[in-house]
């Protein structure tokens, strides 16, 4: 199944980058999605926000999905969060990839190269 270009466009992924080499990956534990809300709501529309959960350990597992009315909205959030802190910790704010995108690249990764 493709996915609508334009649906995609409108969804943006959070990420944080290893701090100083200390392996700490991923949205802090005390990130919710209120947070997020408040974080990112001056951006324009947020019609949905959505932190995933590691059900076993309920906490974040890292990341979330925002969706915004436009994508001018979009673009504008990312500028103005990318690099941000968030909870103590630095995020990345990009363009969520397609899921059918993500697992092309994984499996890229992980095949030897020789």
């Amino acid at each position: 199944m493709k996915l609508n270009e334009e649906v995609v466009s409108k969804r943006f992924l959070l990420v944080l980058d290893d701090i100083q080499g200390e392996g700490r990956n991923g949205l802090s534990f005390r990130t919710t999605e209120e947070s997020l809300k408040n974080a990112f709501k001056n951006f324009g529309e947020l019609l949905e926000v959505n932190l995933v959960m590691d059900r076993i350990a309920n906490r974040p597992r890292g990341f979330a999905f925002l969706r915004y009315s436009t994508e001018e909205e979009s673009k504008k959030a990312i500028e103005g969060m990318h690099g941000k802190f968030l909870d103590g910790r630095v995020i990345f704010v990009e363009v969520a990839k397609p899921k059918g995108a993500l697992r092309q690249n994984s499996k890229a990764a992980s095949r030897p190269l020789y």
